[in-house]
């Protein structure tokens, strides 16, 4: 169906978050090739908006968690 395993969710948005974070990339930059290209890709979030929605949610989450990370890192060290 092209969906994930939690597993591979949990790390995607993982990374994703983190990537924006080193970037320095708001929520507009998260598109798909389907938005820019109209190719239907990734598939599940073309056909599955809502899952699309919950993504950008998660990583949105994940963002904030990752710059507290760094936050804590960076007062520790």
């Amino acid at each position: 169906g092209g969906n994930f395993n939690d597993a591979t969710y949990n790390n995607c948005v993982y990374l994703v978050a983190r990537l924006m974070d080193y970037y320095h990339l708001d929520m507009d930059h998260l598109i798909r090739h389907y938005d820019v290209t109209g190719k239907n890709c990734p598939r599940y979030y073309v056909e599955h908006p809502e899952a699309w929605e919950t993504f950008q949610k998660d990583v949105d989450d994940q963002i904030q968690i990752v710059e507290e990370e760094i936050k804590t890192a960076g007062e520790a060290g």
